[in-house]
């Protein structure tokens, strides 16, 4: 029987340890090495991190400091819209006043040219009053004589809406008296304007209203021979 010696197992056994030092000596260079790329990657991307940020901040400031001058010029329109309001109603509240003492003589004259001859003229927005004092209506020309009451509404250039609103205004005159106890009266509308559209003149004469147009410098009846007025 034969026997290794132990010097040559002794120094297989060495060889074999050495060996394996010297490969984990590589994977410790190759863990190191890749550990060292990584870090790299990490410190660019935190860089570009850091500098988007920076980008994010900057544009949030432009966008704050847009924000608010964009406030700031819609706070001033907000005010000059309110002041041109206001110079543009005072003007609209004068240019209607004109035009009712303008038109309201022509307005009389003509009804009282069909019979009527009202002996009451209100004119310059006349206020309808419930019992609690309140405005529930306002009548740019009222006439009145011991049994018709003829309601007008004056407008340089009457719409569609206008004819609606004016039949609304009526039957709250025709309510309040009738909650005012007043004595029964027959109503009477129209309609008076300088520009008359087509459409808007049919609409009141088939709603029984009375309409009546700029003539040079009075008013004209504008309804056809067989018209009826609405009684309300």
């Amino acid at each position: 029987m034969s026997t290794t010696p132990i010097s040559i197992t002794y120094e297989s056994v060495m060889q074999a340890i050495r060996e394996a030092q010297q490969e984990t000596y590589k994977v410790i260079q190759n863990f190191v090495k890749n550990s060292d790329q990584s870090i790299q990657r990490l410190a660019e991307q935190h860089k570009e991190t850091e500098k988007a940020l920076r980008e994010l901040s900057e544009q949030h400031k432009e966008a704050e400091k847009a924000r608010k001058e964009t406030e700031k010029a819609h706070k001033e329109m907000k005010n000059a819209m309110k002041y041109l309001s206001k110079r543009f109603g005072d003007m609209g509240n004068r240019f209607g006043e004109i035009a009712e003492q303008m038109v309201f003589p022509g307005v009389v004259a003509r009804f009282n040219e069909l019979g009527y001859k009202f002996n009451k003229e209100f004119s310059g927005n006349f206020k309808v009053r419930n019992k609690e004092n309140q405005v529930i209506a306002e009548i740019d020309a009222l006439l009145e004589n011991g049994t018709t009451i003829a309601v007008v509404e004056v407008k340089t250039k009457p719409v569609l809406d206008d004819v609606d609103k004016h039949l609304q205004r009526i039957e709250k005159l025709k309510q309040n008296r009738r909650e005012q106890k007043e004595p029964p009266k027959k109503i009477i509308g129209a309609i008076a304007g300088a520009i008359f559209p087509k459409e808007v003149k049919e609409s009141a004469i088939q709603a029984g209203l009375y309409v009546l147009v700029q003539s040079g410098d009075t008013m004209k009846f504008d309804v056809p021979k067989d018209f009826t007025p609405k009684n309300f």
